[in-house]
């Protein structure tokens, strides 16, 4: 059985904002003053949780704030520019400490300077300790940056890095309260620096029938089975495989059952393992890798459940995503997760790596449909309450103006 989230951490939760922050939300209300905001991101190539974070905050700023978006990588997703209207400047970099990292530091240094941002917000690695730093010696006023995982893909030199450069930045600001813990033991920042903001959701239209009956025709599921789904790219964190192994308990109690996983397909050797093992467990017929899909959104619609078994996370959109659509989850309790689900109430959390217990929660929200609008409506609540959209951006932006004031 996991361990549920405390009844005073879940109570707490309506109070995410200290005083400290609630002071952020008042201090240099000057309207009439434009603040430039430069957002700097490893890569607009493939869209993960922290892409689509970013390209959502910058679509829901206040006009008093104008944006721009500097990236490292040239092939940027077509969905950036349809969604942005925001200038996009690539300076191209692969390795930091190089001819080409000095050409690269001097363009962001330009940029700079030509733009007269105010606000430096840094997503991911090269962005924190190379960007950081070129802004800081650019003299940038504000130095901000976004943490979203427990250091997944840090190396022994990232973690030397952050400590010495960690303190350059103004706010640091983490995704959940368990990346921020892991933020100030790791990093060793002090803790008046660092500050947790919830991702904020816009609540999914509820769409008729005929949309879900169009999405069940393309990826061949018939009007009435229920669907399990899963949206995560391919990559070995997302707990693929143990998905594979609670979808083969729950189709042998419910057979109608289909699966479906939404999300590119960023390591071939993983994908080719994960096609292996499901014609092994003879599900086939039923479990639907989709790839990278543009119709996501409707995809929730689909769902009669919401499976997400990473191994670890900083708080995943994806459940966000599914209680804002009134799809009932069930999720491992990695990273920030527990903070989002309250168990047994909008959604289940289950230990990472138990697949007996994720079908069994599966299997019991399928054959339980009223429990299963119960919890969904109570998770779509909890999402509009605790993590919209606005409360995310009062909080950013009044960290913004709050930095900018005592500079």
């Amino acid at each position: 059985m996991p361990t549920p989230v405390s009844e005073q951490v879940s109570s707490e939760m309506s109070q995410t904002l200290s005083a400290s922050m609630l002071a952020d939300l008042h201090v240099c209300k000057e309207h009439d003053k434009t603040i430039n905001v430069l957002y700097v991101i490893d890569q607009l190539s493939v869209l993960g949780g922290g892409e689509r974070a970013m390209i959502r905050m910058i679509q829901a700023h206040s006009t008093r704030f104008q944006c721009r978006v500097v990236t490292f990588r040239k092939n940027i997703h077509p969905e950036v520019r349809e969604r942005m209207s925001v200038p996009i400047h690539v300076i191209p970099l692969v390795r930091t400490h190089s001819l080409e990292g000095l050409t690269a530091g001097c363009a962001l240094r330009r940029l700079i300077f030509s733009e007269r941002i105010d606000i430096v917000h840094t997503f991911f690695e090269t962005s924190d300790l190379f960007a950081g730093v070129v802004a800081k010696l650019s003299g940038v006023k504000v130095l901000i940056s976004s943490r979203r995982d427990m250091g997944l893909l840090r190396s022994r030199k990232h973690h030397v890095a952050y400590r010495l450069v960690g303190r350059l930045f103004s706010r640091v600001l983490t995704v959940s309260e368990a990346v921020r813990k892991h933020v100030l033991t790791v990093d060793r920042l002090p803790p008046d620096r660092v500050t947790t903001v919830y991702t904020g959701i816009q609540l999914a239209e509820r769409r008729g029938e005929g949309i879900n009956h169009a999405v069940r025709r393309i990826i061949g599921v018939s009007p009435r089975a229920p669907v399990v789904l899963s949206v995560a790219n391919i990559v070995p964190w997302k707990g693929h495989r143990d998905f594979l192994e609670a979808a083969a308990v729950v189709h042998r109690r419910i057979p109608e059952t289909h699966f479906v996983v939404a999300g590119a397909i960023n390591d071939s050797e993983l994908f080719a393992a994960l096609l292996s093992r499901r014609d092994a467990l003879g599900l086939g017929g039923c479990f639907h890798f989709l790839g990278e899909v543009d119709f996501v959104r409707f995809l929730y619609q689909t769902a009669s459940v919401f499976c997400l078994l990473s191994h670890t996370e900083g708080l995943p959109n994806v459940v966000l995503e599914a209680m804002a659509a009134s799809v009932p989850v069930v999720a491992t309790d990695s990273g920030g997760t527990a903070e989002i689900v309250i168990h047994g109430k909008t959604g289940f959390v289950i230990p990472v790596g138990a697949v007996d217990q994720a079908a069994e929660n599966i299997c019991r929200l399928l054959l339980s449909p009223r429990e299963a609008r119960e919890i969904s409506e109570a998770a779509r609540n909890r999402v509009e309450s605790m993590f919209s959209m606005e409360r995310m951006m009062a909080t950013v932006e009044g960290i913004y103006e709050s930095s900018l004031a005592i500079q």
